[in-house]
């Protein structure tokens, strides 16, 4: 029925959780089969991505989880120039074993991103998303113009299907050559872990790309 539209994304914004596991494995199946993109912003400190904890049902306990590719936009004081120094803080749920969701729980939780009630009040607001959004953007190309921290990979601006293939490990249309043949090296040298990892989405199976689709809607400024 809904074979030929063609990829949803989504971008939103100090989202809480939304769904157990059950919702999370039918998510992902859309975004494996190209039928949903969706980068997910937060900003350090704001606590109401980090609720709701559980259903608080005794008789059937769930947790609740995130969907969607994260994009951690840190401070712009120093400390936030030294995270981004190295590479973006972007994160995809690809496994869930019990070593990488107690991994998740350490970084995301609300004794590490306490803060004061003026302080919670900037974090949520969309002002302070764009502002470090805008942050991350003009350092990472500053730091690929630079003479002492030279790195041309800093200047590109990835689109969300090419995180997607990173992160995630979900081949889609419309990918550069030069990130699909990174990805090919890097499965390479992980190939004794390559079962863990989800499979690539079929292209064959995949939603054409509409003609003239805007290309604005294809990427994030990360």
């Amino acid at each position: 029925r809904f074979a030929h539209l063609s990829t949803i994304y989504i971008w939103t914004f100090a989202a809480p959780r939304v769904g157990t596991q059950a919702f999370i494995h039918a998510y992902q199946y859309l975004e494996r089969t190209n039928r949903i993109r969706h980068a997910r912003f937060s900003c350090t400190n704001d606590i109401v991505p980090l609720i709701p904890f559980c259903n608080f049902e005794h008789d059937d306990l769930q947790f609740y989880k995130h969907v969607g590719m994260r994009i951690q936009l840190h401070v712009t004081d120093r400390v936030g120039q030294w995270r981004l120094q190295n590479s973006l803080d972007v994160t995809y749920p690809l496994n869930h074993d019990w070593p990488s969701e107690i991994q998740r729980l350490l970084a995301n939780n609300i004794l590490a991103n306490l803060t004061t009630p003026k302080g919670f009040k900037e974090c949520h607001g969309l002002t302070e998303h764009q502002r470090r959004l805008h942050f991350a953007m003009t350092y990472r190309r500053a730091l690929g113009l630079s003479t002492l921290n030279s790195d041309q990979r800093r200047k590109d601006i990835k689109t969300l299907d090419e995180y997607y293939l990173i992160r995630g490990n979900i081949l889609s249309n419309g990918i550069s050559e030069k990130i699909v043949n990174m990805w090919k090296i890097d499965m390479e040298k992980n190939k004794g872990a390559q079962s863990a990892l989800a499979p690539p989405a079929d292209l064959t199976n995949s939603a054409p790309e509409e003609e003239g689709d805007d290309q604005f809607c294809n990427c994030i400024i990360l």
